[in-house]
């Protein structure tokens, strides 16, 4: 059992148990925090979950958490709804690094929603920075990482967007579904620049990950295109791509 939405389920099935065994079930599911698990419960409906727990978020988690309730109610989110969250997580007295970088990416985000194109690169390109300093290979650097990625490829920079996807390292820590979502994308990059042994290597990978993760709808997705792309490619002699994979390394200039 591992995340938290796999400990509110928990919850949800053993209510007696969860009084003395709650703080033990996060530590087994690997959940860093009391925000995510309002968050997971929040995802799943259970409402009465989350208003039991929120009084152990600090100040800025509760903030956080008034972002993520607004959007799951679809309510629409403003500048001022951003910049508020943002003073609370940047003040003196309740300053949380982590979630400043998760709240400018957030902003990020907005700005392009607005065409505000050179706003979003600032802060997408700051809570990346953030993120990776105080919390490299969490969910919320994995986070920064892909979005910045389809910033760059939404304004027209796909080489920008696969070196965003390189520093998801599959060694450094990242989520399987990250590596997942990324390798998928990086590898239609490379069909798009007419590169498909790059493009099959990073399918594979793909498929691969998402199989760890449990991801089944983007395993089905990523093999589906490696098995479209790979279909012009085919040879009874090559070198099997689970070894082509493992043996890949940079390339000289």
């Amino acid at each position: 059992m591992r995340g938290p939405e796999a400990v509110v389920r928990r919850v949800l099935e053993q209510p007696d148990e969860a009084v003395e065994a709650l703080e033990e079930w996060m530590t087994e599911a690997e959940v860093d925090g009391w925000l995510r698990l309002c968050e997971a419960a929040a995802f799943i409906g259970a409402d009465g979950l989350v208003a039991t727990w929120r009084p152990r978020l600090s100040s800025a988690e509760s903030a956080v958490l008034d972002l993520v309730l607004k959007r799951l109610n679809n309510e629409a989110l403003v500048s001022e709804d951003l910049e508020a969250v943002l003073a609370t997580c940047t003040a003196q007295e309740t300053r949380d690094l982590a979630l400043e970088g998760r709240v400018r990416m957030e902003r990020g985000l907005h700005r392009f929603e607005q065409g505000d194109l050179e706003g979003a690169r600032d802060d997408l390109t700051w809570a990346e920075t953030r993120l990776s300093s105080v919390g490299k290979a969490s969910r919320d650097h994995d986070l920064s990482l892909l979005n910045k990625a389809a910033f760059h490829l939404a304004v027209g920079e796909p080489i920008m967007a696969l070196q965003t996807y390189g520093e998801l390292s599959r060694t450094a820590g990242h989520a399987d579904e990250s590596i997942a979502i990324s390798r998928l994308a990086a590898g239609r990059i490379h069909a798009d620049l007419d590169q498909p042994f790059d493009a099959l290597r990073l399918l594979w990978l793909a498929h691969a990950h998402a199989i760890l993760s449990g991801q089944l709808l983007l395993a089905i997705e990523a093999g589906t295109t490696f098995v479209d792309l790979a279909e012009a490619h085919l040879d009874s002699d090559a070198t099997p791509m689970a070894e082509q994979v493992e043996a890949a390394g940079p390339r000289s200039a």
